[in-house]
């Protein structure tokens, strides 16, 4: 009978004795990454829940104030010229400011600008005629006649820089009007409406695309008078 080899069995507990060692060692560098983790955890889970509490507040906040400017947006506010003006009204929102101008004593007797800032009556930049402001909304009764007024844009619509098109309002279907649209004014993509009224004119217009929305789905379908 062969007896078991000395040297073998001693390689044999040695390597047994290194797995064990490098099972521990391993074994104990988990439990220290494990507990590290847990200790920060523990540290910074309040700070950790105050930012996203933070984050998910403001963007609450955000969602609430636009929310809130779409809806003030939406609220609108009418104005009406006196009777021997017309009666002409029309609604335009709320949080624009408006500066209106009634004289019976002058060539524009109701001029009025509207602009969701403080408006600041312009004065000429240049000598190009081009105005140092583009309101969000003008109105003018002219005493010119529809087709002196009308006169006024010819070169514009001969050069194909202004488009013409029938218009009349939807609350007063009987009037026959014009809207045009292109650079009516130099330097300027705007949007007007021409409107006869008895020996007078009606002017309402938008200088700025920016305010094309608020033009086509609320003042125009808004605008009234008496023909």
């Amino acid at each position: 009978m062969k007896r078991l080899n000395d040297k073998g069995a001693i390689n044999g507990l040695v390597l047994t004795e290194s797995l064990t060692t490098l099972l521990l060692i391993g074994a104990l560098g988990f439990g220290l990454w494990a507990f590290l983790g847990l200790q920060d955890y523990r540290n910074n889970t309040d700070k950790k829940i105050a930012a996203a509490v933070a984050v998910a507040k403001q963007t609450t906040a955000s969602e609430k104030d636009n929310e809130f400017a779409k809806k003030e947006k939406s609220l609108l506010t009418s104005y009406i010229s006196p009777a021997v003006y017309g009666s002409i009204g029309l609604n335009y929102p709320k949080i624009w400011n408006a500066a209106v101008s009634e004289s019976i004593d002058n060539n524009i007797t109701v001029n009025a600008f509207f602009q969701p800032r403080v408006i600041s009556i312009p004065s000429l930049a240049d000598n190009s005629g081009k105005d140092s402001v583009s309101f969000a909304l003008r109105l003018q009764l002219l005493k010119a006649s529809y087709s002196t007024t009308l006169s006024n844009y010819a070169p514009g619509t001969a050069s194909g820089k202004i488009k013409v098109t029938p218009f009349k309002a939807a609350l007063v279907p009987s009037v026959m009007g014009v809207r045009l649209d292109g650079e009516i004014f130099p330097g300027k993509q705007s949007s007007m409406v021409i409107l006869p009224l008895r020996d007078k004119t009606i002017q309402v217009w938008t200088e700025s695309a920016q305010y094309l929305t608020d033009f086509n789905d609320s003042i125009l379908p808004s605008l009234t008078f008496l023909p």
